[in-house]
């Protein structure tokens, strides 16, 4: 069988390791625009606390991963596209022949649209060469500006405090978070990390972003002004739909597949943050580790369909501990509690049953024994 895999983050080189537990015998090369360096992206945000750099978050080349997987990667290659009737990739002026395809190409950074002369010059972390420039950037700044109060942008400007920066966080949102805490919550994160020189200007957009000297000025949208010496724009990702457009695989804001992981077209497999599984969007490590386990029977001649084991997502913000098992189906009701360091909410189905929780502060020690009550997700 010849299998190829397009993308090297953590879905593909997964899934890549998973195949190699089951059989030595499949034919894998993997096709990438970078480098292939293997690094898990979610220590990008913690990466300054940690005191790491750009080269010690790489746990292997891709030229090791070839040796350790027996796997053939072809590094710095874009496919320009994909053949669906003829199972063939196209590559400049070479075409590759596939009997399974399995994209794995990830999510790229949102870039609202802002006025200003330098407006381009804010910074998208998403991948280890994105993060090489943050690093040589921030040598000479101190005051950092967040576009973005999201999970990314939370964690980024609580790993910027642990290098005494001087934080401001801007968005659209009432609290940090939104999507994922609850207006208490939210508001108690956005207070701790207020102690540690985290600015939030909230229920406002960025209206320009305007070099002056060596400075920039965003003006918002309330006509306030932030001066600052680097911006990052953690505004959220979207699923990289670019090599699929001009095909005739189904997709929706992700790549659209089955329990099974597979797309309309049915020697083609899409996992990871650009698949979209029976209308729901997990874009977090434990789906992804779910879907190659399966993904790799599946690929295997052993069809397996994904199972969502319950699990919760561990938020990188020290100075703020935060635990969170957003709830999968429809909660009716929730209990908040309070402690002296920390607070506890917890979701509750019809039959009063826990389905979710946050858990903050000295609370999260409570992660393990929740986490046991939580129903698993099954596609």
């Amino acid at each position: 069988m010849n299998l190829i895999i397009i993308g090297t983050g953590l879905a593909g080189y997964t899934l890549a390791k998973e195949i190699r537990k089951l059989n030595q015998a499949i034919n894998i090369t993997m096709i990438t625009d970078n480098d292939g360096a293997f690094y898990s992206k979610p220590n990008l945000s913690t990466a300054l606390t940690k005191n790491k750099s750009s080269n010690d978050l790489i746990q292997n080349t891709a030229k090791e991963m070839e040796e350790k997987y027996k796997i053939k990667i072809l590094t710095h290659t874009k496919v320009n596209s994909i053949d669906t009737e003829k199972s063939q990739i196209n590559i400049e002026k070479k075409s590759f022949q596939y009997d399974s395809l399995v994209l794995a190409v990830g999510a790229n950074p949102f870039r609202p649209p802002i006025n200003g002369n330098a407006s381009n010059d804010a910074l998208s972390i998403n991948s280890l060469n994105d993060y090489k420039v943050f690093r040589k950037k921030l040598q000479s700044a101190e005051k950092v500006a967040i576009i973005g109060p999201g999970l990314i942008g939370c964690e980024f400007a609580n790993d910027l405090i642990s290098q005494d920066k001087e934080v401001y966080v801007i968005g659209p949102d009432a609290y940090p978070m939104s999507g994922l805490l609850t207006k208490e919550t939210g508001e108690y994160l956005q207070d701790e990390l207020s102690k540690y020189k985290v600015n939030w200007h909230l229920n406002c957009l960025p209206k320009s972003i305007n070099k002056l000297n060596d400075k920039y000025e965003i003006l918002l949208n309330n006509n306030q002004s932030i001066f600052c010496d680097l911006i990052i724009s953690a505004v959220g990702l979207r699923a990289n739909l670019s090599l699929i457009k001009n095909t005739n695989i189904n997709h929706d804001k992700a790549i659209l597949v089955n329990e099974y992981l597979q797309t309309n077209i049915s020697n083609i497999y899409a996992v990871g943050d650009c698949a979209q599984v029976n209308s729901h969007y997990l874009p977090f490590v434990a789906p992804i580790l779910s879907g190659t386990k399966a993904l790799a029977k599946t690929l295997n001649k052993d069809k397996t369909n994904v199972q969502y084991k319950a699990s919760s997502i561990i938020v990188k913000t020290s100075n703020c501990p935060l635990v969170i098992a957003k709830p999968n189906t429809k909660h009716d009701t929730s209990t908040l509690t309070k402690t002296k360091n920390g607070l506890k909410l917890l979701y509750l189905n019809n039959e009063k049953k826990i389905i979710g929780f946050i858990l903050m502060g000295d609370q999260v020690k409570e992660k393990q024994i929740l986490t046991k009550f939580l129903p698993d997700f099954i596609i």
